[in-house]
């Protein structure tokens, strides 16, 4: 480490019933960071999360 504090991010959905299908498929469309993140959850989990909600 340089000295620098690590970044984290994290993905909060409240459980409150405001999650529908497809909720997380503007950002990652139009943030690379967004895309980034759900790329590599993927690739953790060995399958396409997004496939899931479809």
């Amino acid at each position: 480490m340089n000295g620098e504090t690590p970044m984290s991010t994290a993905l909060l959905f409240s459980g409150q019933g405001s999650q529908y299908v497809g909720m997380a498929k503007d950002i990652i469309d139009s943030n690379d960071v967004a895309k980034g993140l759900a790329d590599r959850a993927n690739k953790v989990l060995g399958y396409t999360a997004c496939t899931l909600c479809s």
